[in-house]
């Protein structure tokens, strides 16, 4: 098994959270947990690391209770209209074994809690990783800027989103009318030519990772766009200061 991802949403408030166990490296898991409130809130993120085989130990219980052959089946049970669902999914180095339910009977529950009561033991004694503190004056359930879709305001700004599985996301929040510079002419899957992280203590810039960055989304006049940029290495606790282009934001990394 290369990887798990138990997740849960789709209520009416768009409410969600995470979990995934992958490979951190040759030695060790990582456990990385994901939430938000409602739809436009701010992803909070914790992660572990564990040196116990965790991957291996989920790959255990899913042969024993060969749960490769749930995929075929009706495990719907009760259905709640705008309720959310419960995902699994296993990833192997040749297959992805998927399914997903609202409710699950009995005896298919009791052996997925198997699968998370193994998790949330290993999480005892695991390393917490650091992550990123959120600016000073805002709260963890604040609107996030990714959900104003359309903004009108003239104003153009840089906003983190999260760093997890060393990835920090970002959003550019464009209102003007024009296309943010850089971006290309449709403002679609298109890449900015110049991304950096700082740190402000000694005024360094970090190594990234090819490529650089990546960009998913739009970044015309009066829309967003969100990117991604990953350190070379894993951010230490410190401030430091992410760019892109001629836009730039604060951040701290805690423990």
């Amino acid at each position: 098994m290369t990887k798990f991802e138990y997740s849960v949403g789709g209520g009416m408030r768009g409410e969600s959270s995470t979990v995934t166990v992958s490979v951190a490296d040759e030695n060790s898991c990582m456990i990385t947990e994901t939430d938000k409130e409602y739809y436009a809130a701010r992803k909070v993120v914790h992660e572990y690391r564990t040196e116990e085989d965790l991957l291996g130990e989920i790959e255990d219980i899913f042969r024993e209770n060969k749960m490769q052959k749930w995929s075929e089946k009706d495990l719907r049970g009760i259905f709640v209209a705008d309720g959310a669902s419960e995902s699994y999914r296993f990833s192997f180095t040749d297959t992805d074994v998927y399914f997903s339910s609202q409710h699950y009977p009995k005896k298919y529950s009791e052996k997925l809690a198997k699968i998370h009561e193994m998790i949330e033991s290993r999480k005892k004694e695991a390393e917490q990783l650091p992550a990123l503190k959120l600016p000073v004056g805002e709260s963890e359930d604040q609107v996030s800027p990714s959900a104003e879709i359309y903004p009108t305001d003239g104003y153009l700004g840089l906003y983190l989103e999260s760093y997890e599985q060393n990835e920090l996301h970002f959003v550019i929040r464009n209102g003007r009318k024009e296309a943010f510079p850089g971006i290309g002419e449709n403002g679609l899957n298109a890449s900015v030519s110049e991304v950096k992280i700082i740190d402000l203590r000694s005024q360094e810039e970090l190594p990234l990772l090819s490529p650089r960055y990546g960009y998913g989304g739009a970044c015309a006049g009066e829309n967003i766009g969100e990117g991604y940029v990953t350190p070379e290495s894993w951010l230490e606790p410190g401030h430091y200061e992410l760019r892109v282009e001629n836009l730039a934001c604060e951040f701290e990394i805690v423990k």
